[in-house]
């Protein structure tokens, strides 16, 4: 895949998963996983920005994970297709696990796990960077809403 700028850290995460494109369930192989998308690797050769779900079980887990998704990048590779894709709305205790686990992959420690600032001067800078954060956030999802859209609508012409 070309290099790009990622809104999240990723961990290799080489399991078994399975793909679903409509009605058609198609195995494939998890690459990689970050708190806002999966890279794997299957033989589906699919458009891109079709509306996929995903499930798979992270190593040391116990709940298995389903998230709906848009295919977003890919790359033919032999006789398969990796695919870069970009999760859809997931819901918190996804976001939450996958972080985890990219925290535990990667040594680092969760965000919820940082000290709080005692400057209140930062503090205050804290506030305004989670507000353009969830501005962020909110267009992000608007447009990740407008994709899944235009895909479903792909899909039914």
């Amino acid at each position: 895949m070309s290099a790009e700028r990622r809104a999240c850290r990723r961990a290799p995460a080489e399991v078994g998963a399975t793909l679903f494109v409509g009605s058609k369930r198609i195995p494939c192989r998890l690459l990689n996983v970050s708190a806002s998308g999966i890279g794997l690797f299957t033989s589906f050769d699919g458009a891109p920005r079709a509306a996929v779900r995903v499930e798979f079980l992270l190593p040391g887990e116990l709940r298995r994970i389903s998230v709906d998704a848009i295919l977003a990048r890919h790359e033919r590779q032999g006789l398969g297709v990796q695919w870069g894709v970009t999760l859809l709305d997931p819901k918190p205790e996804v976001t939450s696990q996958l972080g985890d686990f990219v925290g535990k992959v990667l040594g680092v420690e969760p965000p919820s796990a940082t000290p709080a600032s005692t400057d209140s001067r930062k503090s205050g800078i804290d506030l305004a960077q989670q507000a353009e954060s969830a501005e962020r956030e909110q267009l992000r999802r608007l447009r990740l809403q407008a994709l899944m859209r235009r895909a479903v609508e792909d899909m039914e012409s």
